[in-house]
Order: structure tokens, then sequence, then C-alpha cells
């Protein structure tokens, strides 16, 4: 679940659990109605401090982003040292900025993978 707060940042709640058989679990989820809406691939580093955890996305067509997770005040203040302002805050999920992107460019992409990918 993803919530927009006052100061625009996304609030995200996730739940995570390990499954035990990919193929299984993703024959049970069709098998339920449950089918694939967006495949994304990337590469993240991670880097923590204090109370913070700060990451790096890296992805296909859109780039590099970064995340800041922690406290409110502490995400504005490594912000503000990044160099980054409020207005830079971006709140769309990365399907969003892919369909956008798609959509400029005239990119007919189904799934947001890397261009060595067997999947595409």
């Amino acid at each position: 679940r993803s919530l927009k707060d006052s100061c625009d940042k996304r609030i995200s709640e996730e739940t995570e659990t390990k499954i035990q058989n990919y193929e299984n679990f993703i024959n049970f989820l069709n098998k339920s109605g449950i089918k694939v809406s967006f495949v994304k691939e990337k590469m993240r580093e991670y880097f923590k401090k204090d109370n913070l955890i700060i990451t790096i996305d890296t992805l296909p067509c859109l780039g590099s982003f970064i995340e800041i997770e922690g406290p409110e005040e502490a995400i504005d203040n490594a912000a503000k040292k990044l160099g980054f302002s409020k207005d830079d805050y971006i709140t769309e999920i990365y399907s969003e900025l892919f369909n956008k992107f798609k959509k400029e460019n005239n990119i007919q992409a189904k799934w947001m993978v890397f261009e060595n990918d067997d999947q595409k």
C-alpha cells in the first residue's frame, strides 16, 4: 500500500516473505486470477548511516534514482546535504515513470528489462 503524505513523499507499507518454489507460486497466482501487471529489473546499491538507509536504483531506460528511508526530518536533511530539495522528490512508482517514458519516446516494450535480458 502506498500513500502520499502532506510533504508529497510516498509512504509505503510492505510485507515480504520468502517463497519456496517460484514457478509453483506463479502458477498459484495465475490460477487465482492474479496476473502479472509489470516486470522490472533493477540494480540496487545500499548505503546506511545512523537511522537512514539510502539506496541507488539503476533501471533500464530510466537511469538512476535515490531512495532515502528513515525519519522524515532525517530524510529531508539528507536530501538537502545531497543537493536535493522537496521539489526534486518523485512520488510516482517505477511502472508509472516507465509508461510515461514509453509514451514520450514511442517505445513499445512491455516490460522494463535490461537489453541483454532473454525475456524481452
